[in-house]
C-alpha cells in the first residue's frame, strides 16, 4: 500500500515472446467464450507539466524536447507486439491514463491515436477515456480527441483555492481556466466530464473543500471523484515532512456525511469506492451507481492491455504482469520496457473475484458468479471449505442470493478476505515476501502499536475515496436544486440549510 505506485515485487521477469503466448491463450478464451468478452486498452502517458506535491503515480516532468517523440514511440511498438494476437477482439474501453495524457503535442496525439487504431479493433459503442489537466487541454487537442471518438474526459481539478494551488505546484491552473474548459466541453454534450476533488490537504479547510466541491457540482459534471489526501513514501510531501491530520479516517467520515447531504441537493447520488457494510452512505444506493463508478476507475476482473511504463496487464486465465517505472529499466530486445508478470489459471481468477468483492463491497452474488464464470461458487472445492469455514466461526453469512462478511471493521475485512487467496498466490507471496515480512515484524516489535495505528489510519483513509453521480447517468432526475440561495458553504449550512450555488459566477467567468 505505500509503494509509489502498484508495484508487485513477486511478479518474475518474462520474456516478451511468453506475454505474446498468453494474450493468444486469452484471446483464443474470449472467442470461445470462455472469459469475459469485455477488455480494456490502457496507455500510460507519464509526463506532467509539473511534480504536485502530493502525487504518488508514475511520473515525470519532459527532460528534453525529445521525450515525448521517443516514448510516443516506444508506445507504437508496443502496440505493434500484441496487433497479431488480438486481431478480431474488440476492445470495450480504451483508456489513457498518467501523468497527463493532454500533455502531449497535437501531432504526437493524433498520430499515436491513429496507430492505435490501426492496430486494434475498437467496439462501436467503446468508451473512449481521457485524464485531462485544466492547463494542458487546448481547443485543438480537445478537436484532436473528439475526432478520435472521446466520449468520457476527467479533469484532475483536485482544487479551485488559489492559495492551495500554489502550495500544491500546480502550475498553470486557475479557477478561470476550469471555467474555459467547461465551456469547451459544453459544445460537446456526448462527452461526458468528470472532476477530481481532493480533501484533507494541509492547510485546506472544511469549508473551502466544500466552496470547491459546490462550485464543480454546479458545472453538472457526470460525476466528482473524491480522494482523500494521502502523502504517501516517494511524494514531495512525505519528503518534506508533511504528515495526514490526526485521526484523518475519523474526520473524513463525518465529512462524507456533508458531502452525500450537498451532492443530492445537486442531484447526485453517493457512494463510497470501498464500501462499508456498516456505513449509512451506502445503503440504499442502487446496484447500478456502485457500478458505473466502478466501470468509471478499472474494469472488475476483466482483461487489460496495459501499454507503457508502469502499466499493469491483465491477460484473463493466462497472467497478470506489469511494466516497472518510467526510466527505471532499459528497454528490451523489443524496444519495450521489460515485463514482470506471475502466471494465473481459471482457478486463480475465480478467487480474485472473491477476493476483489469482499475487499470493495463486503459481499458478492452467486448468481452474478455464476454468470461470470458459468459454475456454481459453492461446487468449487478450494472455495466451498474457506466459506463453509468462515460461517462456522461467524465470520461469513450465506443466503441464496448473497454472501457476505457482516464486520463493519473495515482492516477485519481485509484480513479475513485473504482466507481466499489461491494455494498458487500464497505460495508466491512468502517465497517473495518472507524478508520483508521478517522486516515489518522487527518493526511491529520496536515501535509497539504506534506502527499499526499508524498505518491502520491511513489505510482506512483511503478507502474513503467517495465518487458522486449525476442521477441522469443512472436513471434518476437530473434536475438540479435550483432553489439553493446564497449564503455561506459549510457542514452547519448544508443540513436544512441554504445551499451557495456559484454556477453562474463559474459560467460567466472569463
Amino acid at each position: 500500500m505505500d509503494s509509489p505506485h502498484h508495484e508487485f515485487t513477486y511478479f518474475k521477469p518474462t520474456a516478451a515472446s511468453d506475454i505474446v503466448a498468453a494474450w493468444e491463450r486469452t484471446a483464443h478464451l474470449i472467442r470461445e467464450r470462455k472469459a469475459p468478452k469485455n477488455i480494456t486498452l490502457y496507455v500510460h502517458w507519464p509526463y506532467c507539466v509539473s511534480q504536485c506535491t502530493f502525487c504518488f503515480c508514475d511520473m515525470q516532468v519532459p527532460r528534453s524536447a525529445g521525450a515525448f517523440s521517443q516514448y510516443a514511440a516506444m508506445l507504437k511498438r508496443e502496440m505493434d507486439l500484441f496487433r497479431a494476437p488480438l486481431r478480431g477482439i474488440q476492445f470495450s474501453r480504451v483508456w489513457f491514463g498518467g501523468g497527463t495524457p493532454t500533455f502531449m503535442p497535437d501531432g504526437e496525439l493524433n498520430d499515436l491515436l491513429n496507430h492505435l487504431r490501426s492496430c486494434f479493433s475498437i467496439a462501436p459503442k467503446a468508451e473512449i477515456y481521457f485524464e485531462a489537466a485544466p492547463s494542458t487541454l487546448t481547443t485543438s487537442k480537445l478537436a484532436i480527441l473528439i475526432k478520435h471518438g472521446l466520449n468520457h474526459i476527467t479533469m484532475g481539478v483536485q482544487t479551485l483555492d488559489k492559495e492551495l494551488l500554489t502550495q500544491l505546484d500546480r502550475r498553470g491552473q486557475t479557477s478561470v481556466g476550469v471555467g474555459r474548459i467547461y465551456r469547451m466541453l459544453q459544445d460537446h454534450p456526448r462527452v461526458i466530464t468528470d472532476f477530481d476533488l481532493m480533501v484533507g490537504l494541509e492547510g485546506q479547510t472544511e469549508d473551502s473543500f466544500l466552496k470547491d466541491f459546490v462550485r464543480l457540482l454546479a458545472l453538472r459534471p457526470g460525476m466528482v471523484h473524491i480522494y482523500p489526501f494521502d502523502p504517501r513514501p516517494g511524494t514531495l510531501s512525505f519528503q518534506s515532512g508533511t504528515v495526514a491530520q490526526d485521526r484523518l479516517y475519523d474526520k473524513l467520515r463525518i465529512l462524507s456525511r456533508t458531502v452525500s447531504a450537498v451532492a443530492r441537493r445537486f442531484g447526485y447520488q453517493t457512494a463510497l469506492m470501498y464500501q462499508d457494510i456498516g456505513d449509512d452512505l451506502n445503503r440504499d444506493v442502487e446496484p447500478v451507481v456502485l457500478e458505473l463508478q466502478n466501470r468509471s476507475l478499472q474494469g472488475f476482473g476483466e482483461s487489460v492491455l496495459g501499454l507503457g511504463y508502469s502499466a499493469i496487464s491483465h491477460a484473463f486465465g493466462s497472467c497478470q504482469y506489469q511494466h516497472q517505472r518510467v526510466g527505471q529499466d532499459p528497454l528490451n530486445t523489443d524496444g519495450v520496457p521489460p515485463f514482470l508478470s506471475m502466471p494465473m489459471d481459471r482457478l486463480d481468477e475465480m478467487h480474485g473475484y472473491i477476493v476483489r468483492n469482499l475487499t470493495r463491497y463486503g459481499a458478492f452474488y452467486p448468481a452474478a458468479f455464476h454468470e461470470f464464470f458459468g459454475e456454481d461458487v459453492l461446487n468449487i472445492p478450494s472455495i466451498r471449505t474457506q466459506l463453509l469455514n468462515l460461517r462456522a466461526s461467524g465470520q461469513l453469512e450465506i443466503s441464496d442470493k448473497r454472501i457476505w462478511l457482516p464486520t463493519r471493521d473495515l482492516m477485519e475485512r481485509l484480513v479475513l478476505v485473504k482466507h481466499f487467496y489461491s494455494s498458487s498466490l500464497k505460495r508466491t507471496l512468502i517465497r517473495a515476501n518472507r524478508e520483508n515480512y521478517q522486516r515489518f515484524l522487527y518493526n511491529c516489535a520496536k515501535a509497539g502499536d504506534q506502527i499499526s495505528e499508524e498505518v491502520a489510519d491511513r489505510i482506512l483513509s483511503r478507502s474513503l475515496l467517495m465518487l458522486c453521480t449525476r442521477n441522469d447517468l443512472v436513471g434518476g432526475r437530473s434536475a438540479w436544486d435550483d432553489t439553493a440561495t446564497n449564503g455561506t458553504v459549510s457542514s452547519e449550512t448544508i443540513n436544512g440549510g441554504p445551499v451557495i450555488s456559484l454556477r453562474d459566477d463559474i459560467r460567466n467567468s472569463p
